[in-house]
């Protein structure tokens, strides 16, 4: 780029007239430098797919249990998956807290979780109610790459083999079932592998960084203000 050129252009000041040159040339290579390391704003993550249960499958993870109950979901957006929201109530009959549970997203073909965890994220006891379903949240350890149409699967178990009381993950089927872009997994028969429900979701919300390429304000300020300064220079320039 042009304006780079003063990085090197810039020489010992012989006088007033050169100064001037000096001190205008070396605001408009600061300047840019400032805007080239600034880089593209960095959005919010918002809400991209969700499903609100109005019902109660009463789906309880036994206490052993490690990955055994999944949604399946369709992103919307393009972005970085950061975390998600778990419509859940815990219960402690005998053992005075609730377990974490960890939430794992995978790659869903054919409608199931398939191959290995893409990111993983913890949802701590203590944020788990147990006076009714409120949405748990988590931030997944490593953001995750989405793109529109792309089918993932939310898995859900215990965070280790010694989880005490039991957590319940809300659902609705049938006609209060009407998030159309995956369904809910529960373990088959004799404690088989998972297997969609006909007609029936969990309770869940994605959240995704848009990501925005957009400059932020301050950012783009500094752009004028350096491109503007590197004119001057070139003013001065041709005067010489």
């Amino acid at each position: 780029m042009r304006f780079l050129r003063g990085l090197y252009e810039l020489r010992p000041v012989k006088g007033p007239y050169e100064l001037v040159r000096f001190k205008s040339k070396l605001a408009g290579v600061v300047i840019a430098g400032l805007v080239l390391s600034a880089g593209p704003a960095s959005a919010s993550p918002i809400v991209d797919q969700s499903f609100l249960a109005t019902g109660n499958r009463q789906v309880v993870f036994p206490i052993i249990a490690l990955g055994v109950f999944a949604q399946t979901f369709t992103v919307g957006m393009t972005g970085i998956l950061t975390g998600a929201d778990f419509s859940m109530s815990g219960s402690t009959p005998g053992f005075g807290t609730v377990s974490d549970i960890r939430a794992s997203v995978f790659a869903a073909v054919g409608g199931l979780p398939s191959g290995s965890a893409l990111t993983t994220g913890l949802i701590s006891g203590a944020n788990i109610s147990t006076s009714g379903f409120a949405f748990a949240h988590t931030d997944f350890s490593t953001g995750l790459a989405v793109s529109p149409g792309q089918s993932l699967a939310l898995v859900l178990g215990a965070a280790s083999m010694s989880m005490s009381g039991s957590v319940t993950w809300n659902g609705s089927s049938g006609a209060a079932a009407s998030y159309s872009g995956g369904a809910a997994l529960i373990l088959g028969a004799g404690w088989g592998p998972l297997e969609p429900v006909s007609g029936a979701d969990f309770g869940f919300r994605t959240y995704v960084d848009p990501a925005s390429p957009v400059p932020e304000p301050g950012t783009a300020f500094l752009l004028v203000i350096g491109l503007a300064a590197v004119a001057v220079s070139r003013r001065f320039a041709r005067r010489a």
